[in-house]
């Protein structure tokens, strides 16, 4: 799981370079952008975190989120809407896929200990 959130964060700052939000930028053409988003996504949805957690929902919304996105561009994207697509994969998809760490820190680890919150919000199958 920490090497796929890992690799979410490493995909998220790449999407921010696109949009020009690094102090670090490089020209890239919008047909090598879409590539680049579209190969990240194909990489996200080949980790293995997809199975095994479907009882944890906000994996199941990521992966369906991803899947989705891939759907959409394969449709293909129009220049008028570059933008729109790199803003949606940072501020909505990508978002969510690098909270899910911080998600996993604070609430799934936290089902298998022995306290509290644990038994008050324990999702993990019985």
């Amino acid at each position: 799981m920490y090497g796929a959130f890992s690799l979410f964060n490493y995909q998220l700052k790449e999407i921010n370079r696109l949009q020009g939000k690094a102090a670090v930028q490089f020209p890239v053409s919008f047909d090598e952008a879409i590539e680049m988003v579209n190969n990240f996504i194909v990489i996200a949805l080949r980790q293995d975190i997809w199975s095994g957690h479907e009882f944890w929902k906000p994996m199941v919304w990521s992966q369906k989120e991803l899947i989705q996105l891939q759907i959409d561009i394969d449709k293909e994207v129009k220049p008028e809407h570059y933008e729109h697509l790199l803003s949606y994969c940072s501020e909505v998809v990508w978002h969510k896929l690098t909270n899910l760490s911080n998600m996993y820190e604070e609430l799934v680890r936290e089902w298998f200990m022995p306290t509290l919150l644990a038994t008050l919000t324990s999702a993990r199958p019985k």
